[in-house]
């Protein structure tokens, strides 16, 4: 062979290596089967993440691994964004690897989440879903505390004691007779 067929097997071999979409074919015990490309996600482990490592969407709540987030692009797979293989919303990697192991901070990401588009998002994935997955990881309480606190609503006890208050008052009126009453029975 000439140096310029052999250049050209060695770049058609590299950059097989680097298509991430790439699938080959592999024949184990007579059989053909596909195989994916072991190179597919060396990039994501380059930067310290697990694609196996199962991950929360935020909006709908379903947990996953990481490698079905990835988006399919030309070049491999987008670095910056996923895209929720439950619900199909997307989703930055850096939220997606945000640790929320507590109510109270998922609260504050929902509160703090840009506009209403937090809920709008909920929404469209399905309220009655995300309310039971929540419900399912224990939260739901916690997390309407904190959110209410983080909206600036009263506080439940202070509200709880206001409604007791009025329903005192309401009812110490019907118990003592009115001017009115004690004229009509004169």
């Amino acid at each position: 062979m000439s140096k310029i067929t052999e250049h050209r097997k060695y770049t058609r071999q590299e950059k097989t290596k680097h298509c991430l979409q790439q699938q080959v074919f592999i024949q184990k015990d007579g059989e053909i089967t596909w195989k994916e490309n072991s190179f597919k996600y060396a990039k994501l482990e380059e930067k310290g993440v697990d694609p196996s490592k199962n991950v929360s969407c935020p909006f709908c709540l379903g947990l996953s691994r990481l490698r079905l987030f990835l988006i399919s692009t030309k070049k491999g797979f987008d670095r910056g964004k996923g895209k929720c293989p439950l619900c199909g919303h997307m989703t930055r990697f850096q939220t997606l690897l945000k640790v929320m192991s507590s109510p109270e901070q998922y609260a504050v990401f929902a509160f703090t989440y840009p506009a209403w588009s937090f809920w709008e998002r909920v929404k469209h994935a399905g309220f009655g879903t995300w309310k039971k997955r929540l419900c399912m990881m224990g939260w739901t309480e916690r997390f309407w505390d904190e959110y209410k606190r983080q909206r600036g609503d009263p506080e439940k006890e202070a509200e709880e004691k206001r409604i007791k208050e009025e329903t005192e008052k309401y009812e110490q009126s019907f118990d003592e007779p009115s001017k009115s009453e004690e004229t009509i029975e004169v």
